[in-house]
């Protein structure tokens, strides 16, 4: 309990220790449950960089959630039928996929801002075209424990 205390800079004991226990018991059970957990030891801003790993994290939703309009679209507009596009092509098809979210004017489909466009076609522009398929692939589900 002593690099605990000297930690936090106050004495812990087991009261204390017991209260907390109590605070994050929300149900009340006389016992923590995984979720319960989960939300005491929630991380809230993990770092003073947490507003662009938030654009980066919307950025990443939207190219999620709609994948597989991207691909059609970008399949649609490829020439060689090497999976890869033109980086105006790219940028073309985020622009219209924007413009569908707009009038949808759902919440859940929020559009990306043109700075965002700006961002995510400077990222992946090359000299060369860009592997859509390679690109569209990176974007899964990752589950952290």
């Amino acid at each position: 309990m002593s690099k605990i205390s000297k930690e936090v800079e106050f004495e812990v004991d087991d009261g204390i220790l017991m209260e907390l226990a109590k605070s994050i018991d929300i149900t009340k059970s006389s016992k923590i449950n995984f979720l319960e957990f989960l939300q005491a030891f929630y991380v809230v801003n993990k770092s003073k960089y947490n507003y662009v790993d938030e654009i980066w994290c919307h950025i990443c939703t939207v190219i999620y959630e709609n994948k597989i309009t991207l691909n059609k679209c970008m399949k649609y507009l490829e020439d060689t039928m090497q999976g890869k596009i033109t980086s105006i092509h790219f940028r073309y098809i985020l622009l219209e996929l924007n413009k569908i979210l707009e009038e949808q004017k759902h919440e859940k489909n929020k559009p990306l801002t043109d700075e965002q466009i700006d961002l995510l076609a400077y990222t992946v522009e090359t000299d060369e075209k860009i592997d859509y398929v390679e690109f569209l692939n990176s974007f899964k589900p990752v589950y952290y424990i």
